[in-house]
C-alpha cells in the first residue's frame, strides 16, 4: 500500500507534467505575426450591406476605395476602417449622415419630431434630416385664438404634419379673445425683453421677435460702442473707460407698435504691456575680415518665438550682378527666440570657430563676398533684409553714417545691428547698424536686442502706416483684426448690402464703390483709415454653360476641371509664324478699333518697332505656348529685352523704370524682379494663371515665373478692362477657347489662394 506523503508526491508530479505539457501544447498553436503572411488578401467596400467594390491586393499593400457612394437624403462622410497596410482580408463599410435643414420660428410655434419613439420639441435654429416628418402647431394662451400658420411664406392650418425637404423659417400669428387687446400682447413682449441688456464685451444677437408674435428691430441711438448689423450688435469696447449704450427698440405687432429704449453697458477694454518683438528675422552682424577669410554674416530671431528656417534663403551677388552668384537654401532647422544663425568662411579664424553656437552655424560660399558685393535675406522668395544693393558694384565698399554718427564702411569691417532695430530692411540703410571696427569677433553668437516699449499712439500710427486694402474686389475680402504690433483692429463698412462689416461681399449688376473704415486701437488711443473697395458687377459673358463642368469645384479639382475645358476647346492651332497676322482682331484699342496696341506700353504699333513676345519667358518653359494667342503679345522689343526672364512680382530692391524714347512706362526691374505697369499688372497675372492651367507641365512656383502671392494680389487689384475682355473674346473667335481667368477673376483664388 502507498503511504499518504506518497500519494500526494505521485499526484503533484502527475499534475506538473500535464501544466507543462498544456502550455507546450498551447504555444505551438501560436503563430508569429507575419511570419506566414499570406500572399493576397481581399478587401471588399460595403455601402448599406451591398458589396460595390472588391478588390485582392498583395498582402500589407493599401486598397483604393470606389468613388464616394451616394445614398438619396444623406451625406457621404467616409469609411469605417483604414484599408492601408491590409494584413487580412477586410470588409469596409460606407458611413452616413443625414442631408440636415435648419428650422427657424417664432416663439409661439411649437415644432417636434418623432425619433426612435420619443417625440423631441425642437428649438429655432435646431436641424432636422431631410425627409423626417415634423409637427407643426401654434402655441395659443388663454387669451389667444389661432389666425394662420405660415411655413416658408405658404399658409397652413394650425397642427399640420411637414416632411422637411429645406431649411424651414416659420411663423405663428395669432388673434386675442375678447378682454385682451393687441396691446395687451405687445406690452406682454416688452416686458419679455426689459429695459436692460446688462455688461457686454463681445458681439450679441438682438431678438427680432416677441414671444406673441411681435416684430422687433432695432437701431442705436446713442453711444459708438455698438454698431448693428441686422439683429446682431458689433461691439466695440472703449479703451479708457466704460460706455453706456441707448438702444431703440421698435415693436409692431398687427396694428400696434411702441419704441422703447433699452440700455447696455460696454465694458472698457482691458489693455497690457506691450511687449515689441521683431517682426522677422533680420541680419544682426556683417564681418569683412583685413586679413583672409575672416567673413561671416549672423541671422537673428528677436521675434518671440521659434522660426523654422525652411522659408529664408541668403543669396550673394557678387561685383554688381543682378542674378545671385551663391545661394544658401536652410534645411529644416528651428531657430529659437533669442538664437542666432552664424554663417561663415570655411577658412575663417579659429576665434571666429571657436565663437559660434552649436548646431546653429554653418559654413557657406554665400560669404565669399567682398566690401563692395551685396549680401540679401530672403523669405519665400522675397528680399527682406540686405546690405548693399543688388545689381549695383560701388567703388571698394558700401558706405555711410551708422547709429552712433560714425563713418561706416562694409570693407574690411565688423558692423552689428543698432539693439533698437526690430524689423528687416529690403533697403541698406547705415544708420540702422554700428560699426565695431577691423577684425572685431568679440560679438560672434550673440545679439543685444531692445525689446522697446512703445505708447499705445506709437503702436497705433506703426500699424496704421502698414495697413492696406485692395482697391476693387470680385470675391470677400481679408479683413485683419489685428497690427503686426499688437494694436486691435475693427472695421465699418458704410454699405452692408455690397460688403458687410465682416468683409463678406455681394456682387451686383454694376460696379459699387464702398467705403471701408478701420479703427486701429491700442490701450487709450485710436486713429482710424479710410479705404475706398470697388466691388465689379458680377460677370456679363454670356458663357457660363462654357465652365459649366467646372461648376462648384475648387483647388486642383477646378484646375483640372478647367484644363480639359480650354484644351479641348482649343480647336485651332496657330503657328508661331502667323501669330502676328491676328493681333489686329485681337490687341485693338477700345476706344480706336484702327489702332493696335503694344503690350507692357500701350503705345500705338504703327509708331513703335515690335515683336511677338512670351509673356511666361521662353528660358522658364513659355515655349510651351508659344502658339498661344492668349500668350503671345505684340511687345515693344526694347522693353521685352529689359524685362529678361525676371521672375515677375514686386521690385522690392535697385528699383530701376524701364524707358523708352523718353517716356516712362511704368514697368520697372531690380534685385532680378520684373513689376509691371499698374494698369497691367492684372492682365499678366491672368495670362500666367492661363498657362499654368492651359498646360499641365508649366508650374508657377517650381518655374520661378512669378510670385504667386503677387500674382493672386494684382489678379484682385487689377479686374478685367474693356481691352483685355474684348481681347479674349476675339481669341474665342480665333482659337475656340477663353482664358477662365478673365471671365472669372475668382477662379485663380479657388485654385491657388
Amino acid at each position: 500500500m502507498f503511504s499518504k506523503s506518497l500519494f500526494r508526491k505521485i499526484i503533484s508530479y502527475t499534475f506538473l507534467v500535464l501544466t507543462v505539457s498544456l502550455l507546450f501544447l498551447l504555444a505551438s498553436c501560436v503563430t508569429p505575426i507575419d511570419d506566414n503572411p499570406r500572399e493576397e488578401v481581399m478587401v471588399r467596400f460595403i455601402v448599406d450591406g451591398v458589396v460595390v467594390k472588391s478588390e485582392t491586393i498583395p498582402f500589407r499593400s493599401d486598397a483604393t476605395a470606389p468613388e464616394d457612394p451616394v445614398k438619396e437624403n444623406y451625406v457621404f462622410i467616409g469609411w469605417d476602417k483604414s484599408f492601408t497596410d491590409v494584413r487580412s482580408n477586410l470588409d469596409v463599410h460606407a458611413l452616413f449622415k443625414p442631408v440636415e435643414y435648419t428650422i427657424t420660428k417664432t416663439a409661439n410655434v411649437k415644432v417636434t419630431v418623432v425619433r426612435d419613439n420619443r417625440t423631441i420639441v425642437l428649438n429655432s435654429g435646431d436641424t432636422v434630416a431631410k425627409g423626417e416628418t415634423i409637427t407643426v402647431s401654434v402655441v395659443l394662451t388663454d387669451s389667444q385664438v389661432f389666425d394662420s400658420l405660415l411655413i416658408n411664406g405658404v399658409a397652413y392650418e394650425n397642427n399640420v404634419s411637414i416632411e422637411v425637404t429645406e431649411d424651414l423659417s416659420i411663423e405663428g400669428k395669432i388673434k386675442h379673445k375678447d378682454g385682451l387687446t393687441t396691446k395687451e400682447l405687445l406690452d406682454q413682449d416688452i416686458i419679455q425683453i426689459g429695459t436692460y441688456l446688462g455688461e457686454q464685451t463681445a458681439d450679441f444677437d438682438l431678438p427680432a421677435a416677441g414671444q406673441n408674435g411681435s416684430v422687433i428691430t432695432w437701431e442705436v441711438l446713442s453711444g459708438s460702442s455698438i454698431v448693428l448689423n441686422g439683429n446682431q450688435a458689433i461691439v466695440t469696447r472703449p479703451s479708457d473707460e466704460n460706455e453706456t449704450v441707448v438702444l431703440l427698440a421698435h415693436f409692431e405687432l398687427e396694428d400696434e407698435y411702441e419704441d422703447v429704449e433699452i440700455v447696455v453697458i460696454v465694458l472698457k477694454e482691458e489693455t497690457a504691456t506691450p511687449n515689441i518683438y521683431a517682426t522677422d528675422l533680420f541680419i544682426s552682424e556683417y564681418a569683412e575680415g583685413n586679413a583672409g577669410n575672416n567673413k561671416y554674416i549672423e541671422i537673428f530671431n528677436g521675434t518671440g518665438q521659434s522660426v523654422n528656417l525652411k522659408d529664408y534663403e541668403v543669396k550673394l551677388y557678387a561685383n554688381g550682378a543682378t542674378n545671385p552668384t551663391n545661394t544658401l537654401v536652410f534645411e529644416d532647422i528651428y531657430l529659437p527666440h533669442g538664437g542666432v544663425y552664424v554663417i561663415y568662411n570655411p577658412d575663417c579664424s579659429a576665434e571666429i570657430l571657436n565663437r559660434l553656437p552649436g548646431g546653429l552655424a554653418t559654413d557657406s560660399t554665400v560669404t565669399f563676398y567682398n566690401g563692395d558685393d551685396a549680401i540679401a535675406l530672403y523669405k519665400n522668395g522675397e528680399v527682406i533684409d540686405i546690405i548693399g544693393e543688388i545689381g549695383i558694384s560701388p567703388s571698394g565698399s558700401w558706405t555711410g553714417v551708422d547709429a552712433l554718427g560714425n563713418s561706416l564702411s562694409t570693407s574690411n569691417q565688423t558692423l552689428v545691428r543698432y539693439e533698437s532695430i526690430v524689423s528687416p530692411n529690403a533697403e541698406f540703410t547705415p544708420s540702422e547698424w554700428v560699426t565695431l571696427g577691423t577684425d572685431v569677433f568679440t560679438n560672434v553668437g550673440e545679439h543685444e536686442f531692445t525689446y522697446i516699449q512703445l505708447t499705445p499712439e506709437q503702436i497705433v500710427q506703426a500699424d496704421l502706416a502698414v495697413l492696406t486694402l485692395v482697391s476693387q474686389t470680385v470675391s470677400n475680402l481679408t479683413l485683419p483684426d489685428k497690427g503686426p504690433k499688437g494694436s486691435t483692429i475693427t472695421w465699418e463698412s458704410f454699405n452692408t448690402e455690397v460688403i458687410t462689416h465682416k468683409g463678406v461681399v455681394t456682387r451686383g449688376e454694376e460696379d459699387v464703390i464702398v467705403t471701408m473704415v478701420a479703427t486701429v486701437s491700442y490701450g487709450d488711443f485710436s486713429d482710424i483709415k479710410e479705404f475706398q473697395v470697388k466691388v465689379l458687377a458680377k460677370s456679363t459673358t454670356p458663357v457660363m454653360e462654357y465652365y459649366a463642368e467646372a461648376e462648384g469645384l475648387v483647388g486642383q479639382a477646378l484646375e483640372e476641371a478647367l484644363r480639359k475645358i480650354i484644351t479641348e476647346t482649343h480647336t485651332t492651332k496657330i503657328t508661331y509664324k502667323n501669330l502676328g497676322n491676328y493681333f489686329p482682331q485681337t490687341d485693338y484699342d477700345p476706344n480706336n478699333p484702327s489702332v493696335m496696341l503694344l503690350f507692357y506700353t500701350r503705345l500705338s504699333a504703327s509708331d513703335n518697332t515690335w515683336n511677338k513676345e512670351h509673356v511666361w519667358p521662353d528660358s522658364r518653359g513659355g515655349n510651351t505656348a508659344e502658339n498661344d494667342l492668349h500668350h503671345i503679345r505684340p511687345t515693344v522689343n526694347s522693353v521685352n529685352s529689359a524685362r529678361g526672364n525676371f521672375t515677375i512680382g514686386t521690385v522690392t530692391s535697385g528699383k530701376k523704370e524701364i524707358v523708352y524714347k523718353g517716356i516712362n512706362t511704368g514697368n520697372y526691374i531690380g534685385g532680378n524682379r520684373f513689376e509691371p505697369a499698374d494698369e497691367i499688372k492684372g492682365d499678366v497675372a491672368r495670362i500666367i494663371f492661363y498657362c499654368a492651367t492651359r498646360y499641365a507641365s508649366l508650374d508657377i512656383v517650381s518655374s520661378g515665373v512669378a510670385v504667386l502671392e503677387t500674382l493672386l494680389e494684382w489678379n484682385m487689384m487689377d479686374a478685367p478692362d474693356a481691352y483685355e475682355i474684348n481681347r479674349n473674346e476675339a481669341i474665342y473667335r480665333i482659337q475656340g477657347n477663353r482664358n477662365p481667368f478673365i471671365d472669372n477673376p475668382e477662379f485663380a483664388n479657388l485654385i491657388w489662394g
